[in-house]
């Protein structure tokens, strides 16, 4: 034997210039010993085993996935990078598909296999290269059907993919049919109340949005058959809304009570009869058994709920609302309480309310859910009383506000990606994309606080900020993606003390270095498949996505030890519908639009 000609295989020690007759048994042999798909309701993946069959250990490779659509070329998915797998090992993995299996972005009726292909550039020697490829076939088990999920049972938008959460109540004409003085023209005046029921409204226990004018004489004088336009401080109502999550429901309307008046009260008087009234109507509400549900249901539910089932709940509750406050007025119960406060408290200043100033109400409510689809709703209500007889019409509009963050503000949940354009022209050069900036979710909003976002910018390194703040300056789109996963205390730690470590960290200069690393990260078509990556892990400076992506791999959700993924090879566009990331672990949803 000749000891400088020898060399090692695996842990086996070799002379070449022994003979072997059966040199395949020193090799390694990795074969896919199981594959399946995994189809539940809360996950949805290709489960694989790759099994170390030689005699030798294997050096580093690649597990690949791809899709086989019909009439279509193969796709590829994603690949995993094992360092190693000794003789005898096995390696197991789950690959994530519900992004594939969702039917809003794309489902699997059009795929006809999933490929499995190990050690695809054959880098490791193997003593059988023909087990290193699986097809798992789909069939009908997998391909959900059109109702398996639907986005408007998680987010406020309309059928389009659109967001309307500023709903507009305009009460726009009145007309005496029949006036209630003989001697004149009847002096008719409103009293508006605007009702909303949503998320923030049973967080904060008070249903009645206040008209911005009730004070006497609000509309003109009339006679018989004339009619006059309501001015928008008295009938315009504007409702911002918050829905509840999963079932995004809201209801919205307006509470309408018409009088007449002679020798009416002082404007100090009427003030104190419409919180009399604003305070009966929300007491109606708190009192009624579907509200006290529906509050139990808005703290309970969280987005990574499917499958509940009350549509209708909505539409029953706000019968229930206009048939208890139709009820409480036409008993007298409202207009009681104003009379008592009016004529007990302010008799001497002339603030009587006699019976025949009271002509009657109507209310208007409408769900949420219908009126975002339509987004035009017209109506018209005949209210009489003590001899006269009025008419009011008016329109409910839905239309998109400029700023959603309250919409959203109850459903930005820790990990929760928010995308930015148009921060960084440099960005979106480099990477082709819309986005340039993105941060992460650091806290939750409570009843008192806002969103707090973890980002790194020029200005001020990595840093936290309030969401708020953020969106009301900033002059570009904002979108985010919720992050579907379970989260657990340890990936909360993990990204508290990810900022405790990077606290003030400066951002990656704009000098020659800074430029080539972000070019290098924008580079990663050859990088993340398969070919050599440009850019090392280095944290002394970092930028926006090398900091989210440094979170996601703190918090385990994307791989640490995978050398083509360091945290610096990610860009904003990385974190976009526009690339296809996957995660060991849950999935980032749809883009929802924040700021346009």
């Amino acid at each position: 034997m000749k000891i400088d000609n020898s060399s090692t295989i695996g842990s086996i020690h070799i002379d070449n210039n022994d003979w072997f007759p059966f040199p395949w048994k020193f090799l390694a042999d990795l074969e896919v010993s199981e594959s399946k798909i995994i189809w539940e309701k809360n996950k949805k993946s290709i489960h694989c085993l790759i099994k170390n069959k030689g005699n030798a250990d294997s050096g580093e490779f690649y597990i690949r996935f791809y899709t086989k659509e019909k009439n279509k070329s193969k796709r590829f998915l994603m690949q995993r990078w094992v360092p190693q797998l000794k003789v005898g090992e096995t390696f197991k993995y789950d690959f994530n598909i519900m992004r594939i299996a969702h039917n809003y972005k794309n489902n699997l009726n059009d795929v006809e296999e999933f490929i499995i292909k190990v050690d695809y550039n054959n880098k490791v020697k193997e003593s059988n290269e023909k087990n290193n490829i699986e097809v798992i076939d789909i069939n009908t088990h997998h391909r959900p059907t059109p109702s398996t999920l639907n986005l408007n049972n998680f987010y406020p938008i309309d059928s389009h993919g659109d967001q309307y959460t500023k709903i507009n109540f305009d009460l726009k004409k009145i007309k005496v049919i029949s006036t209630e003085d003989t001697w004149g023209a009847d002096e008719p005046f409103l009293w508006v109340y605007g009702i909303q029921i949503d998320l923030q409204t049973l967080i904060d226990d008070n249903y009645v949005v206040k008209s911005k004018n009730y004070g006497h004489r609000n509309v003109k004088s009339l006679n018989d058959g004339k009619s006059a336009t309501i001015s928008s401080d008295v009938g315009h109502i504007v409702f911002d809304v918050t829905p509840i999550p999963i079932i995004t429901a809201a209801g919205l309307g307006i509470v309408v009570i018409a009088l007449e008046e002679d020798a009416g009260p002082s404007n100090y008087a009427m003030k104190q009869g419409y919180r009399a009234g604003a305070k009966r109507i929300n007491d109606v509400i708190k009192n009624l058994k579907k509200i006290k549900k529906l509050k139990k249901l808005a703290k309970k539910v969280n987005i990574t709920m499917t499958g509940i089932d009350i549509e209708d709940i909505l539409k029953e509750l706000q019968k229930d609302v206009e048939r208890a406050i139709s009820t409480a007025v036409n008993h007298g119960l409202i207009r009681w309480s104003l009379d008592h406060i009016i004529s007990d408290i302010f008799y001497a200043v002339g603030a009587t309310v006699d019976s025949d100033d009271k002509i009657g109400s109507f209310s208007e409510f409408v769900s949420y859910n219908d009126i975002k689809e339509d987004k035009n709703k017209n109506f018209s209500h005949h209210i009489r009383g003590d001899g006269a007889h009025y008419a009011i019409s008016g329109s409910i509009a839905a239309q998109k506000p400029n700023n959603y963050y309250k919409s959203f503000k109850h459903q930005l949940k820790i990990g929760d990606i928010v995308l930015f354009s148009g921060e960084s022209g440099e960005v979106q050069l480099f990477t082709n994309s819309k986005w340039s900036h993105v941060g992460v979710v650091f806290k939750e909003a409570t009843d008192s606080s806002d969103v707090v976002l973890l980002e790194a910018t020029p200005a001020h390194g990595v840093h936290l900020v309030s969401l708020k703040e953020k969106v009301d300056d900033y002059d570009g789109d904002i979108s985010f993606r919720h992050l579907n996963v379970k989260r657990t205390s340890s990936m909360k730690r993990a990204l508290i003390n990810l900022y405790r470590e990077l606290r003030g960290r400066a951002y990656e200069s704009r000098d020659y270095q800074g430029a080539r690393e972000l070019s290098n990260a924008a580079i990663d078509t050859l990088d993340k498949n398969g070919g050599q990556t440009l850019n090392h892990e280095d944290l002394s400076k970092v930028f926006c996505s090398e900091l989210v992506a440094e979170a996601y791999q703190r918090m385990g959700l994307l791989s640490s030890n995978d050398p083509l993924y360091p945290s610096n090879e990610f860009t904003p566009k990385d974190f976009s519908e526009e690339k296809e990331l996957d995660l060991l672990k849950g999935e980032l949803l749809m883009e929802l639009i924040i700021k346009k």
